[in-house]
């Protein structure tokens, strides 16, 4: 009895021992898995897509769900081949997709039945919600087909093909968007010269599609027909290829109702030092928009030719001169004037450009903080391949920017360009997409020292992010105490998207 006792005991004891010793594996539910996959770049998913037949599924699934951009006919025949060796439901996840150079200047055009590929993949394309095309106008003339399966995705919102080359292409393209099937909410003006003007254009397009709010479109010329009624229903308007800034009060007469403004024109006049004529202190109070969401613009320029009037909450410059104290000058009065909460600029970097080093006036001589300027995002456009840019080279515009604001979290964005809007794009490239100077710039800058250097000049700075092309993202928290330095500290890279979603909306929702 005994011995079956001690018999009995031991075995207990071994199991327990061999349950300690045998490595806990961790369960986590789906759901909580694809949360985590959300907070992942695309090079961090495709990494862990090789554990296992499970996860890649699951990997594959985020992906597609991402804006995917193609860029070659080489991208594009990978693309259809994955899509159509799996199963079919695959390329319903799908559903933001930009296509680039597809069959533009191509070595190896498409073949027939490469073309077939892609009509089939297109027509599968259930799920498909946004559709670019940039310089596909050769692949389209040659594939009918292809605008019949765009025309045909039930659920397609947004559709943009712009810069068309004729007015016969352009007709094709007005007649597929009156076509289609989805319920369509964002769109490119075709520019149908000679026929009518594109006001009119778009009043016919939204006649049929009464759901358009986002619109893009190029204006023929400063003058609006005035039979056509405001446009109540559009909020987001993107102007492109303009040779001229229509005033704020015509627009406002035809899109009372914009949160969004976009202005980009090829001309706009210059002047080379501002005068007292040109700064909208002077300009006459007109009928505008109370307030925007966002305001984009090329140039600063742009925002004097509008008159306009209104609060800005959003406001985005695509290049400032920061070499020359009279567009200095020009910024420091737009920022007072239109007191955004949030402000993205491009800047250039390098060893011929060499910043002032007086600081800029960011707060309202009334009170500190007046402007309500809490959120920055400075990208940075690093030296061609005849200049050097080395850690200062990026403190110093951005310590220009903020030294006497009252930014509480600022984000600085290293790449060989400054065309792009999340800096999480500059991520996503490939290495031959990057020159190797550019590269080698890049890897030249000493973040740590840049981070305290702008923790220092601006002292309500709480977060501070850098995200450096081909290299990642790094996050930063600011610790300080009454005497000492500020002391960053690293944020672990599995909380950093939390972290910058928690400071980027924190301001933004306040009001």
């Amino acid at each position: 009895m005994d011995t079956e006792s001690d018999t009995r005991a031991q075995t207990d004891t071994y199991t327990r021992h061999s349950r300690l010793a045998r490595p806990q594996t961790a369960i986590i539910g789906l759901d909580v898995f694809r949360l985590v996959l959300a907070y992942l770049s695309n090079a961090e998913i495709a990494a862990i897509a090789r554990s296992s037949r499970v996860v890649c599924e699951e990997a594959s699934r985020e992906l597609l769900r991402r804006p995917l951009c193609i860029s070659d006919n080489t991208g594009l025949r990978s693309f259809c081949r994955s899509m159509l060796s799996g199963h079919p439901n695959r390329v319903a996840y799908v559903q933001q997709l930009t296509l680039q150079y597809i069959d533009y200047g191509s070595t190896e055009p498409l073949t027939p039945d490469e073309k077939d590929s892609f009509v089939e993949v297109l027509r599968y394309c259930t799920g498909l919600r946004k559709i670019t095309l940039l310089c596909c106008e050769n692949i389209i003339r040659d594939e009918p087909r292809l605008l019949e399966a765009i025309s045909s995705l039930p659920k397609l919102t947004r559709f943009f093909l712009p810069f068309y080359s004729d007015m016969a292409f352009s007709q094709v393209i007005y007649d597929t968007i009156r076509k289609m099937r989805g319920p369509l909410r964002a769109l490119h003006v075709p520019d149908i010269s000679g026929s009518s003007s594109t006001i009119d254009m778009l009043a016919n397009l939204v006649r049929v599609h009464g759901g358009i709010e986002d619109v893009r479109m190029e204006l023929p010329g400063p003058i609006f027909p005035t039979q056509v009624n405001p446009f109540t229903g559009i909020h987001i308007l993107h102007l492109y290829s303009i040779s001229y800034v229509p005033p704020a009060r015509d627009l406002y007469r035809f899109f009372p109702n914009l949160h969004e403004l976009t202005m980009n024109p090829c001309v706009v006049e210059t002047r080379a030092q501002p005068n007292p004529t040109y700064i909208p202190a002077n300009l006459s109070r007109t009928v505008s928009w109370r307030s925007l969401e966002t305001l984009h613009v090329s140039f600063l320029e742009v925002i004097y030719q509008l008159d306009l009037q209104c609060l800005v909450r959003s406001l985005d410059i695509y290049h400032l001169n920061i070499h020359q104290q009279a567009p200095l000058d020009v910024f420091t009065d737009i920022v007072l004037r239109l007191r955004p909460q949030q402000l993205t600029i491009g800047v250039d970097c390098g060893s011929n450009v060499e910043p002032l080093r007086t600081p800029l006036r960011l707060t309202d001589e009334a009170g500190p903080g007046l402007t309500g300027l809490r959120n920055v995002l400075v990208k940075i456009r690093l030296g061609e391949s005849d200049c050097t840019c080395e850690t200062d080279c990026v403190v110093d515009p951005v310590v220009l920017l903020l030294q006497s604001s009252h930014v509480e979290f600022v984000h600085v964005a290293l790449a060989n360009r400054i065309m792009f809007d999340n800096p999480d794009e500059l991520l996503d490239l490939r290495p031959s997409e990057v020159s190797p100077h550019t590269i080698e710039l890049a890897r030249g800058i000493e973040l740590d020292a840049a981070v305290q250097a702008i923790a220092e000049a601006c002292p309500t700075i709480r977060t501070i992010a850098i995200t450096v092309i081909l290299g990642g993202l790094s996050v930063w928290t600011i610790e300080r105490s009454p005497g000492e330095e500020p002391r960053p500290v690293k944020v672990d890279p599995s909380y950093q998207r939390q972290v910058l979603a928690q400071t980027t909306n924190r301001r933004l929702h306040e009001d």
